[in-house]
């Protein structure tokens, strides 16, 4: 799971649906029974995409009914304005309706996410607001690469999750401003585990799980559980490049923000060693713009979040 050809399985269903629509009116012998079937189509795009997908399909299946009464009534004209004319009605409203609740849906949900993680980070000023900018470059490095709009929003929700296991992490810890011991070092290895733990009975969180899990991963193995190259989703390949980036420009108790060229020349050192080559190359291509949006993000966590 977590790449850029992962099966997007309600836009497949979706075009089942039409396509079955299709099939039912064409081949049926009573097609008029059959015409409140074309609103599943508009009802399913309108909770997997938004008002926009609901009220778009919603056009489309009139013209599916439209095209197949010309071609199977001989009085189609009377039909269209009896039947299609109200359906038509049913189906956009329903469609905008049904894609205005799925909207408000995500944004509560997103804003609950934002909320849990700002408040993880509240025991630490120096990473306030570090998993809503590692959400964002991981955003668009997601776009870079080309995943679809659904990917990239579960990647959002990673970003801003990833570090949720550190609320199992002792505070001295988080706060200690010289370098860590080897046990300290060990206790902070727990936290993708913790993580993944805190979020596991939330279902609607399943596949971000993975990549919380495996996001301090190297590609050449040697990192917190020695995954290697494909046996780490790109999802937390992303992650990893991401939370990385973001660490590196912010400043932290034991030091400043590192220079641009020194951050890009340890990507460049690591590309293909700690990193994946891709996901670097991605970054690479967008960090002019990322410098921008990561400041404009810094003065307003909440509020810039729930732009991107």
């Amino acid at each position: 799971m977590g790449s850029g050809s992962k099966i997007n399985l309600k836009l497949i269903l979706f075009f089942i649906l039409s396509l079955a629509s299709l099939l039912i009116f064409y081949f049926v012998e009573n097609k008029e029974i059959f015409i409140n079937f074309f609103f599943l189509p508009t009802l399913l795009a309108g909770y997997a995409y938004d008002a926009r997908g609901g009220v778009i399909t919603a056009l489309a299946s009139i013209t599916f009914v439209t095209i197949i009464a010309f071609m199977s009534f001989d009085n189609y004209m009377a039909f269209i304005i009896n039947k299609v004319l109200l359906l038509r009605g049913f189906l956009i409203v329903s469609g905008y309706i049904i894609g205005r609740l799925t909207e408000q849906i995500s944004a509560t949900y997103l804003g609950t996410i934002s909320t849990l993680a700002l408040a993880m980070e509240s025991r630490d000023p120096y990473t306030y607001g570090h998993s809503s900018r590692v959400s964002e470059v991981a955003v668009r490095i997601s776009k870079k690469l080309g995943l679809h709009k659904g990917e990239q929003d579960t990647i959002r929700t990673a970003g801003l999750l990833h570090d949720i296991g550190k609320f199992g992490v002792r505070e001295d810890i988080l706060r200690k401003k010289g370098p860590l011991t080897s046990e300290e070092y060990d206790h902070i290895r727990q936290h993708p585990l913790i993580g993944a733990s805190i979020l596991s009975p939330v279902k609607m969180l399943k596949d971000i799980i993975p990549y919380i899990y495996y996001h301090h991963e190297h590609i050449n193995g040697k990192g917190y559980l020695h995954k290697r190259g494909s046996e780490i989703p790109l999802g937390a390949r992303i992650l990893a490049v991401a939370d990385a980036y973001e660490a590196m420009t912010a400043d932290r108790p034991y030091r400043k923000a590192l220079p641009r060229e020194e951050i890009l020349k340890i990507f460049t050192e690591q590309s293909d060693k700690q990193f994946d080559g891709k996901v670097v190359k991605a970054l690479m291509e967008i960090t002019d713009d990322l410098r921008l949006n990561i400041q404009a993000i810094k003065k307003n966590d909440v509020r810039n979040l729930m732009a991107i």
